[in-house]
């Protein structure tokens, strides 16, 4: 990646969610795109079990967590994040209140103000311009397992 400006997609999917006698299935993705919206790289993973139960919400979460941990330790980059999750960009602009998820919401609380100076925006985009990230994702939340960390 040459360019110091990005755009962070994130995204989660959560399979069978509510389905009665169906295994729910989850996982969780962001993309990196440069200026001209190109993938530089992604990163997909199974929700962990820790984080069970599985909401749609709970993924967008944990996607948005790992994405803001990836900014954290990449310091000369910058970055406006996107994502199709309503509740959870208006919980983070403050239109909404972060009642549940707190175990999620804490770490998201503790990270933003952290990289306050290297996010240009939060952003809620509709899910077809999601559709990068909502691949992976999807893809992660059907696979039996996934090689790496």
């Amino acid at each position: 990646m040459t360019e110091n400006k990005v755009i962070i997609q994130v995204d989660g999917s959560c399979v069978n969610n509510g389905g009665e006698n169906l295994p729910v299935m989850a996982g969780y993705a962001w993309v990196v795109l440069d200026q001209g919206r190109n993938e530089c790289q992604h990163k997909a993973k199974k929700l962990s079990k820790g984080l069970y139960p599985a909401t749609e919400t709970r993924c967008e979460m944990a996607g948005l967590i790992c994405a803001l941990e990836w900014l954290k330790s990449n310091p000369t980059v910058t970055a406006c994040i996107e994502s199709d999750s309503k509740s959870t960009v208006d919980g983070i602009l403050g239109k909404a209140k972060r009642k549940q998820n707190r175990d999620l919401w804490e770490p998201i609380e503790r990270l933003i103000p952290e990289l306050t100076d290297r996010i240009e925006s939060i952003q809620f985009i509709k899910r077809e311009y999601n559709s990068l990230a909502d691949g992976y994702a999807r893809e992660v939340a059907h696979a039996l397992f996934v090689n790496g960390d």
